[in-house]
């Protein structure tokens, strides 16, 4: 089965839900630290790329509602699929791959009550998030 090789500038989609909190969609994109080009693109390789990490995003979990927090990654999952194409020794990034994420509420979401709001009382979510890419014509496998 082939894949789309990631580039630089391509994004990434975090998966609305991070645990139990609806994370709002941030935008992260891809920046390779690569000298090969597929055009005027460099393509992204395991350990030369890295995420442009949001520093403020909206969530939201359960009755608890309007909060915001740092979007981290954890790790990027690498997947038999990339791992036959190499570059510099480093396999290289592709759409199929995921990487997991952390979210830590800076302004705690609030739950309304009689009494006066409840902070969420959840530290930590830990999710998933997947990559999109702008390139259609590049692929691994076959």
């Amino acid at each position: 089965m082939s894949d789309n090789i990631l580039m630089d500038g391509d994004e990434a989609q975090i998966v609305s839900t991070v645990s139990n909190a609806t994370v709002i969609q941030p935008q992260l994109h891809l920046t390779s630290s690569t000298n090969v080009f597929i055009g005027k693109r460099s393509i992204c390789v395991l350990s030369g790329a890295t995420l442009a990490e949001d520093g403020s995003v909206n969530y939201s979990q359960g009755a608890f509602q309007t909060g915001n927090g740092t979007l981290k990654v954890k790790s990027i999952n690498a997947g038999p699929a990339n791992a036959k194409v190499l570059v510099n020794g480093q396999p290289v990034l592709v759409k199929s791959m995921d990487f997991d994420t952390e979210f830590s509420p800076v302004m705690q979401a609030m739950q309304p009550t009689a009494a006066g709001p409840i902070p969420d009382p959840v530290p930590v979510y830990q999710g998933r998030a997947q990559f999109s890419t702008k390139n259609n014509s590049v692929f691994v496998g076959g």
